[in-house]
């Protein structure tokens, strides 16, 4: 589309959308008709594909990786309105729905290890604030303090990298198998941990491997966009109709991995998805898209007030579905206008520092390089 950044991926602000939709749903309780967990997997993945092109693109432009800029970037992109949601959480919701924020609860947060914070027990508390869902943004920010690292110690070699991430995508399915039939340990440990999620986002970057290096690949891609498609699309359905509990615990994250290499990769390189791509890149959707990081942040918020609203107190998950469904239209309206007003009054002013943490030889040629409403461009 003319006007767009040249890093921007069409149609993956459509993929967001639908994706943190699909969480806000499941965690409203139609979690037996929409797949919530699908919905994170999906943020994985895209997550490891648009970083993964990010930095080899930053390399390629600048002959170098500024490993500081970088983490300077992440930091301005996740921290401030994940601060801001701490602090309303602790200092006005908590003391208006009894929902207390505990001192190590919002440290987990604030430091991003909600998921380790939840599988050690300590998390457990009936009325606490909710904060559990940052759980998947700890798991995507270990990823962030690893992945440059990775990236400069296999000199962007494409054969390395691809060894490294299947390496990582074997060994994650092998040690979630060994754990959950040897060790006998909770579905929150294998749902959760990093170690157990980080094959997710290595299918991700995988794909951005196979985009960038595998010509053969994407030509048959692109020839057949279609099949290979379907044939994604056919492979995701069958990872949530199986329902093996030894599978979900184990291969699942697998099976959809792979699937979404084939559901992506033809979207972004083959022109004869377009129609597909242009349904993704309507203006909802982008919109919703470029929103999507503040409304996972503020969705369980939206739910709880929600679940208010129709009269019903505690975890709406638990709720009668007459009681979910009276809730929903509440949950999305709320979750939607916090995201608006975190993205525009958080958010947005933050953004008018990235210039500071964008590589570059300067900071002036950075901020004529950059559109100013192109920061939305960043992964969630």
């Amino acid at each position: 589309m003319s006007g767009q950044h040249k890093d921007y991926v069409a149609g993956l602000d459509g993929l967001r959308a639908a994706s943190v939709s699909m969480v806000i749903l499941g965690h409203l309780g139609l979690g037996d008709l929409i797949p919530g967990g699908m919905g994170v997997t999906i943020f994985f993945f895209i997550s490891g594909f648009l970083i993964t092109r990010l930095l080899w693109a930053e390399r390629d432009r600048n002959d170098n990786l500024d490993l500081l800029r970088f983490y300077g970037r992440r930091t301005l992109r996740l921290l401030p309105e994940m601060l801001v949601l701490l602090l309303v959480l602790t200092l006005i919701a908590g003391p208006l729905l009894n929902q207390p924020m505990q001192p190590l609860q919002a440290l987990a947060g604030l430091t991003y290890w909600t998921n380790y914070y939840i599988i050690s027990g300590l998390g457990h508390c009936d009325h606490c604030a909710v904060t559990g869902h940052l759980w998947s943004l700890a798991v995507e920010e270990h990823f962030y303090l690893v992945m440059p690292l990775a990236l400069l110690l296999c000199g962007f070699v494409p054969r390395r990298l691809a060894v490294l991430f299947l390496v990582v995508i074997v060994a994650a399915a092998a040690w979630r198998t060994f754990a959950f039939t040897v060790l006998h340990v909770s579905e929150i440990y294998t749902y959760k941990a990093t170690e157990c999620r980080i094959d997710s986002i290595a299918w991700g970057c995988l794909a951005a491997v196979m985009e960038r290096a595998w010509p053969a690949a994407m030509a048959f891609i692109k020839r057949r966009a279609w099949l290979v498609f379907g044939a994604g699309a056919a492979l995701m359905l069958a990872s949530l109709a199986y329902r093996d509990p030894i599978f979900r615990e184990t291969l699942r994250y697998s099976v959809q991995g792979l699937a979404l290499v084939g559901i992506i990769l033809p979207l972004v390189v083959a022109p004869r998805l377009s129609g597909v791509v242009k349904l993704l890149e309507i203006a909802p959707l982008r919109w919703m898209g470029r929103r999507s990081y503040a409304a996972y942040l503020w969705h369980m918020l939206a739910l709880t007030l929600a679940g208010g609203i129709v009269g019903f107190s505690g975890v709406i998950e638990t709720a009668s579905r007459a009681t979910q469904l009276q809730a929903l239209p509440y949950a999305l309206g709320l979750s939607w206008i916090f995201a608006e007003l975190s993205y525009r009054f958080v958010y947005t002013p933050a953004q008018r520092l990235k210039p500071w943490v964008t590589a570059g030889r300067s900071v002036e040629a950075n901020a004529a390089r950059i559109p100013p409403d192109r920061a939305a461009e960043a992964v969630s």
